[in-house]
């Protein structure tokens, strides 16, 4: 506990100054950056890594290519080795890479906006049920089977999007995932508002019993489900963005977008928040109408990410406390930072999750679910919290 009590001292020294502010940004994005080429590069199978400066050179030739210009590469795409590569890099492991960058900037997002918003440091789309809500709906999408397949079809062909080729499944999965989640949402703030303002205590206990029931709902889907309902509601329970093609990230990236470019823009709405709602309203804040707002976009953004990738829990609790250390209370900084920050959470989770363990002795690669590795890592740091919001009610 001191040790971190004197880390915050030495970071508030610096957190006022903008060149420190822009140096923790860029070195941000620098890391996400270099995570991602190093999860598209690596792989558990060693035989199957792909040097750095290929990935590099295909990626630059696959991008050169849609956008019409003119880029030498100087790979020999005569080698079929070269050939399986390129395909292993563009079709396969950068969907998988962009869809984590996407569902973990959702996630630490959501979280550092909930946080805000309720002003409780403990607030987590996991902890307060959006999550569990999320997966409730789209658990239910899968038992009744539902496709919208045939909706997609009437989408006209905008070039990068086929509707030819979009999964009517994980589409109708994630619209009722976040149906269900924002009505969940709605349903456990309404329940936690105590004299006219969300009690913390009932806002967890209420998220606690909501996570309990869709446990057990969850456990009854997947007793009464076929084999294949089996699988893919025990993929929802762990996480995963194994699996992933373009078109599904294509599909996801508008929701999630929507949110990360809205959101930031109430930044000074929710530092206005963090005084009190009865001092915001006094200061002109409509409170009721921005949290609608930023409960909405979260519910979206989160249940987008658990429609495509499962529950993946935590990255929205232990992203925005560390964007408060590096930054202190500004949400102007937080929010951008959470984004990056949650990419680069659930990046590197995918990438040792694919490499962290040896393959089985049929030398079949098997992964560990990231939402096992979250879990693994936010459990303890949300315990270490509770401990730290003990240990300074003890001091004052």
């Amino acid at each position: 506990m001191q040790l971190i009590g004197q880390v915050q001292r030495i970071l508030r020294r610096y957190q006022h100054y903008a060149a420190f502010r822009l140096l923790v940004l860029v070195s941000l994005v620098i890391i996400l950056v270099f995570l991602m080429v190093e999860s598209v590069s690596t792989n558990q199978v060693q035989t199957t890594d792909i040097d750095r400066d290929m990935v590099i050179r295909a990626t630059l030739d696959s991008l050169a290519d849609q956008i019409g210009i003119e880029y030498d590469s100087e790979l020999d795409y005569e080698q079929r080795a070269v050939r399986q590569n390129t395909s292993l890099i563009n079709e396969v492991r950068w969907p998988r890479v962009a869809m984590a960058v996407l569902v973990g900037a959702a996630l630490g997002l959501a979280g550092s906006v909930l946080q805000g918003v309720f002003r409780n440091p403990l607030a987590d789309p996991g902890l307060i049920g959006v999550s569990s809500g999320a997966a409730v709906g789209a658990i239910t999408a899968i038992l009744i089977g539902v496709d919208l397949t045939s909706a997609l079809e009437t989408l006209p062909d905008l070039g990068i999007l086929d509707p030819a080729n979009l999964s009517g499944l994980k589409f109708a999965q994630a619209l009722a995932a976040f149906a269900v989640g924002l009505m969940v949402t709605l349903l456990v703030y309404r329940l936690s508002r105590l004299g006219g303002r969300t009690d913390t205590a009932n806002l967890l206990l209420i998220g606690l019993a909501v996570n309990s029931i869709s446990g057990a709902y969850v456990g009854v889907a997947t007793f009464i489900g076929d084999e294949q309902q089996t699988s893919d509601i025990i993929f929802w329970s762990l996480g995963s963005v194994a699996g992933v093609f373009w078109e599904d990230v294509y599909l996801a990236a508008p929701f999630v977008l929507t949110g990360v470019v809205i959101l930031p823009t109430l930044a000074r709405q929710l530092n206005v928040m963090t005084l009190g709602e009865a001092e915001a309203r006094t200061l002109g804040i409509n409170t009721e109408r921005l949290r609608q707002i930023t409960v909405g976009l979260s519910a979206l953004m989160v249940g987008v990410a658990v429609g495509f990738a499962g529950i993946i829990g935590f990255i929205g609790l232990v992203v925005p406390h560390l964007m408060r250390l590096l930054f202190g209370p500004d949400h102007r900084l937080i929010l951008p930072g959470s984004v990056i920050s949650g990419a680069i959470f659930l990046v590197a989770a995918d990438m040792f999750g694919r490499t962290i363990p040896n393959p089985s002795t049929a030398g079949i690669a098997v992964e560990v679910p990231v939402g096992i590795l979250t879990a693994l890592v936010g459990g303890p740091f949300f315990l270490f919290l509770v401990l730290l919001h003990q240990s300074r009610r003890k001091l004052t």
